[in-house]
């Protein structure tokens, strides 16, 4: 499966974009054989005086087991080097960007509790 990458901008914000292959592990059932078994039938289909006899039928039903399949897909998500929803925000390393940031963060809400 191929999803596009979301909205419909110009070339140079597509350039922001990759398709990135993603794995997972799906449920599928499959036949696994049958079971038979018999079934006892109260009365009688066919007219007559057949109330008292006991009839038989044999019913095959089919077996399923879950077995996993790996299946793989492309989806679109921000390139290297781009954040965002939208992947418009650049960023060099981003890793570092966000753990500065987050610290940053913490520290400015340290000082407004000492302002206070």
């Amino acid at each position: 499966r191929t999803t596009g990458p979301p909205g419909s901008g110009s070339r140079n914000q597509l350039r922001n974009w990759c398709q990135h292959t993603v794995s997972r592990t799906v449920p599928c059932k499959v036949h696994n054989g049958t079971e038979t078994s018999v079934q006892r039938v109260l009365g009688c289909r066919w007219p007559g005086p057949c109330a008292k006899v006991i009839s038989y039928r044999t019913v095959i039903k089919p077996l399923f087991k879950i077995t996993y399949k790996q299946i793989t897909s492309l989806e679109w998500r921000c390139c290297p080097g781009f954040v965002g929803d939208e992947c418009h925000e650049e960023c060099l390393n981003c890793t570092s960007f966000n753990d500065m940031n987050s610290r940053i963060n913490a520290i400015e809400s340290k000082i407004r509790l000492l302002e206070e």
